[in-house]
């Protein structure tokens, strides 16, 4: 009886080392993750602070460079082919392209990609195939701070994710896989998100866009503008057509007439007897 009482006593005990064991591990993981997210942030806000984009070594800045034109052409079709040798020989590109049929004109709008050092001499051959400028606007946006800003979060969230796998390699429970995946997915997904920023700003960087809008003026009918004697002839023209079809429209309608004809003819008949 006592051998038996000590055996379970034995048992007893080895299950609650192993529950405290889980528990320390399954604590120790979960130390080692929030001290991982905070040295993440710790060394975010020291990128920040002791690297200021000014001081910055070998640093290039980032400017996103774009334009705006609208203008009048003598004929589109003429200017859409100057233009098109002209985007060759700059090396630029078309990335979208509208053509427009409106009552006084025809207009076009293109969407123009070109180097940022060839942005200001491009934009002095596209005027020169126009009649009048209307609008014109160029900007120039620094993009530098968000651009280092999104690198540095990239690289430090990079690091994060290596400690997080060599943290699920040496996981000893299914819990700390879990917990462990479930930190492990959200920093991934952070830093795919900050990769499809990061390369939106490189193209807007390395191509400067044009949005070129140009038009030229159709010739429209006006009324006003004929003079007396185009308007007198179509006058008699017009008078003449409205009388064949009255004489047309009577002739079609004769078994009226006789009805009507027969009518009064009675009704006279009948006054003048009476």
């Amino acid at each position: 009886m006592k051998t038996i009482s000590g055996l379970l006593f034995v048992l007893l005990l080895t299950l609650a080392c192993q529950n405290e064991s889980k528990q320390s591990s399954i604590q120790d993981m979960s130390r080692q993750m929030l001290e991982s997210d905070e040295s993440y942030q710790a060394e975010g806000m020291q990128d920040e602070v002791s690297q200021p984009v000014s001081n910055a070594p070998n640093y290039a800045p980032k400017i996103i460079k774009r334009a705006d034109l609208r203008m009048q052409v003598k004929s589109c079709e003429k200017t859409k082919k100057a233009l098109a040798l002209l985007i060759t020989n700059q090396g630029a590109s078309v990335s979208n392209e509208e053509e427009t049929r409106l009552y006084d004109r025809l207009q076009v709008v293109s969407s123009i990609k070109v180097q940022p050092q060839k942005l200001d001499f491009f934009i002095l051959l596209i005027e020169e195939l126009a009649l009048q400028v209307e609008e014109k606007h160029v900007s120039a946006d620094d993009v530098s701070q968000q651009y280092v800003d999104i690198e540095s979060r990239l690289k430090n969230r990079k690091a994060v994710i290596e400690q997080y796998r060599q943290l699920l390699k040496s996981a000893k429970s299914v819990t700390d896989v879990l917990l462990v995946e479930e930190k492990l997915n959200a920093a991934i997904e952070e830093v795919e998100s900050a990769e499809a920023q990061l390369q939106t700003l490189q193209g807007q960087i390395q191509f400067s866009s044009v949005r070129l809008t140009y038009y030229e003026l159709l010739d429209t009918p006006n009324i006003q503008k004929k003079n007396f004697g185009s308007r007198f002839s179509n006058a008699l023209r017009n008078g003449w057509l409205f009388l064949q079809h009255l004489v047309i429209w009577v002739v079609s309608t004769w078994p009226l007439w006789i009805i009507l004809g027969g009518a009064g003819f009675w009704l006279y008949s009948r006054r003048k007897r009476k």
